[in-house]
């Protein structure tokens, strides 16, 4: 499994600040989520990415659950209660919630591309680079995901060019590709995105 220390990959969060969710190599999504809450009812929404800004994700987290008992269907709200899941490293719930906007909106890049920051946090870097190539689908030119792909595939190149070396020791060819490879730098320098657009009323 790789290192949580290997890399960074960067996630979408919405309108707010910058957050450095994961330690894998994936980068943050940036498209906007637009919220089924009329421009009146905007508070629960500003409460919570304003607590994400201020890095209590748990705040943040117990804003959007309550929130979404009264609309459930809220886009943004499902989004960013999964960006604050992912804060608190709840990876498995952060999973789910990121899994559901995939189905219920396979046309937003940003929930393929979170998940695919949660998976590879957890090592799982070919799930991680399935989701990547999801949210490509949905929206070819969305840049984070293509940046995101290639810290993956640069991971998979360095977990392949490690076995090979447990393997065939005597291979002289190897290392210097491990060496390349390793030597990508991959900086955790997350966006301001603005979230997925779909939010069905409640």
């Amino acid at each position: 499994m790789e290192s949580a220390a290997s890399g960074a990959l960067r996630a979408a969060c919405l309108a707010c600040a910058p957050l450095f969710l994961l330690a894998p190599a994936v980068a943050p999504a940036q498209a906007p989520l637009q919220s089924s809450l009329s421009a009146e009812v905007t508070r629960p929404q500003d409460a919570a990415q304003a607590a994400l800004k201020a890095g209590n994700a748990q705040r943040a987290l117990d804003v959007a659950d309550t929130a979404l008992g009264t609309f459930p269907h809220d886009a943004t709200l499902r989004f960013v209660r999964g960006v604050a899941l992912t804060s608190l490293r709840r990876l498995p719930e952060a999973e789910q919630a990121f899994e559901a906007l995939t189905r219920e909106y396979p046309e937003l890049p940003e929930p393929y591309n979170n998940l695919a920051v949660v998976r590879a946090a957890q090592g799982r870097l070919d799930l991680a680079r399935e989701a990547l190539e999801g949210a490509i689908r949905a929206v070819p030119d969305y840049a984070i995901a293509h940046e995101n792909l290639g810290d993956i595939y640069a991971r998979l190149a360095a977990r392949s060019y490690r076995t090979a070396q447990q393997l065939d020791p005597a291979n002289k060819t190897v290392a210097p590709k491990l060496k390349l490879v390793s030597a990508v730098p991959v900086q955790p320098s997350p966006r301001q995105p603005a979230g997925p657009a779909g939010g069905n009323p409640p």
